[in-house]
């Protein structure tokens, strides 16, 4: 299994994931559906001197923005 270089989940493809190929070729957003104790668990593996870039649509911002500060405990979050 390879890592896709676009969101970095498990792939069989060589570089990008379905999703990633899709919205980097033809411009489609696919819902992806994640259980919060499966996101939370990914965000506590991340160490506190990584550079963070949260990217999120102004016109859907997580209700659980805190959860993302809390759970980070990171020295470098970047909104955009």
């Amino acid at each position: 299994m390879n890592r896709c270089s676009g969101c970095g989940g498990l792939t069989e493809r060589e570089n990008l994931c379905d999703r990633c190929f899709n919205i980097k070729n033809y411009n489609k957003y696919q819902q992806v559906d994640i259980k919060i104790q499966e996101f939370i668990d990914i965000l506590k593996k991340i160490n506190k001197n990584d550079l963070v870039v949260l990217v999120i649509d102004l016109l859907n911002i997580p209700k659980n923005l805190d959860l993302f500060k809390s759970i980070l405990k990171v020295k470098n979050l970047l909104i955009y």
